[in-house]
């Protein structure tokens, strides 16, 4: 994603976990190649399906798209209960 992406999703309301806030040791070669500024990002507050329709209208990608060409990576996204525990999740494969 862009670096635009991931300050709009903050300026919205998510939590980017931007890699300054990440033990850099857990970066891999890939993503300093990438020279990406963040790994993930948060939404409380909704279900998982209404995130990820917020996360398109942000950032302007799809949810679905393999092998994207904004990292090369698919778009996972996961909803977790009260307790942190998994409830659904959603594999950016078709």
């Amino acid at each position: 994603m862009t670096d635009k992406n991931w300050k709009d999703l903050e300026a919205t309301g998510w939590k980017v976990n931007w890699y300054d806030d990440i033990d850099r040791g857990k970066r891999d070669k890939d993503d300093y190649l990438r020279n990406e500024l963040a790994l993930t990002a948060t939404r409380e507050g909704l279900m998982l399906y209404a995130a990820i329709d917020e996360w398109e209208k942000i950032t302007g990608l799809n949810r679905i798209d393999t092998e994207c060409t904004c990292c090369g990576q698919n778009h996972d996204f996961v909803e977790y209960g009260d307790n942190g525990k998994e409830v659904c999740s959603f594999w950016g494969m078709p």
